[in-house]
């Protein structure tokens, strides 16, 4: 809002050199610089009077800061001051490029260009001279203009990277809480769109601090990560599956009872199988529940996963290496 403000506020030296030195506009362009001093007026009190702008003021803004940059140029009796207001519509087009689309910002470096090549056609003194004013001018436009446009994609690349890492668990490379409830809300809106239930599976290590306690958190964190890679290799494409803290693992699926049961039993195998010599096991609850457009939520996904977390417990008194499921009504 600041540099918005300033950049009208730049154009003050015109009105003033106006007021004290006559000689240095041309003569009966009085009206013209009260036009300016309005234009630039109204764009301060534009800027300070709205914090966020809106697609309108924002182009009311940048048309009256462009006129009268246009037109401080246009009054000046010297060519060289002259081109250094021109100069100005850099600040027009960089703004642009921090606030809107590239192609929004090409558009204004195109129009800014052409008000550029007019003045500059009009007011100077050769032809080597009026050329090279424009490609100075051009540069000046579109070097930090672009500048402003590549930086702003850096920085949300770094924002979706920095967004993406925050939502994965580090050890393991699974979702988190935070990535799980992103994914579950995808999953359970299409459940509930087309009417269908959804499942959460939680799967825990048997005997795992035993495990840990005998060889090291070191080897406990390789089999933790390649737990993880078979759960998440075993289940559905479309499942979400995260590491939910210790040897806990959450996998939420769109699925019926039987489905579901039946890709909580292949996970359960395949573990057993993978982890052969170290003697691991998992334990595994199932919970499957119908949801609607309300229920798109994390109290529901946490609901869920307590209910199946209570089904899992019974999997471990039951003997371990086991599912237990249920579906509406446990």
């Amino acid at each position: 809002m600041f540099v918005r403000a300033l950049t009208n506020l730049l154009l003050l030296p015109v009105i003033v050199v106006a007021c004290v030195t006559p000689g240095a506009i041309r003569p009966g362009s009085y009206p013209v610089v009260a036009a300016i001093a309005v234009c630039a007026c109204t764009n301060v009190a534009l800027v300070l009077r709205f914090r966020e702008f809106d697609t309108r003021v924002y182009g009311l803004i940048a048309v009256l800061g462009t006129a009268a940059i246009t037109a401080s140029s246009l009054v000046l009796t010297d060519p060289a001051a002259a081109q250094v207001v021109l100069g100005i519509l850099a600040v027009v087009t960089t703004n642009v490029a921090v606030s809107f689309s590239p192609r929004v910002a090409a558009i204004t470096v195109a129009i800014c260009l052409a008000i550029g090549i007019v003045v500059t056609t009009v007011r100077a003194q050769s032809f080597v001279t009026g050329a090279m004013t424009i490609w100075v001018f051009a540069i000046i436009l579109a070097v930090p203009t672009a500048t402003v446009v590549r930086l702003r994609q850096l920085l949300s690349s770094a924002v979706e990277s920095a967004e993406y890492r925050a939502s994965l668990d580090p050890l393991t490379g699974l979702l988190n809480r935070r990535g799980l409830l992103t994914e579950f809300t995808a999953i359970a809106s299409r459940a509930a769109a087309a009417g269908r239930t959804i499942a959460a599976l939680v799967t825990d290590v048997d005997h795992f601090k035993d495990f840990n306690d005998r060889e090291g958190h070191a080897a406990g964190d390789i089999l933790l990560r390649r737990l993880a890679d078979t759960v998440k290799v075993t289940a559905s494409d479309s499942a979400a599956v995260a590491r939910i803290g210790g040897e806990e693992f959450v996998v939420i699926l769109d699925a019926d009872l039987v489905t579901a049961e039946g890709e909580a039993e292949r996970i359960r195998r395949t573990i057993q199988t993978v982890s052969n010599h170290e003697g691991l096991t998992v334990s595994i609850g199932v919970m499957v529940s119908a949801v609607n457009s309300d229920d798109v939520h994390g109290a529901t996904l946490y609901r869920l996963i307590d209910l199946a977390d209570r089904l899992m417990y019974r999997a471990k008194n039951a003997g371990r290496n086991t599912v237990v499921a249920a579906g509406a009504g446990f």
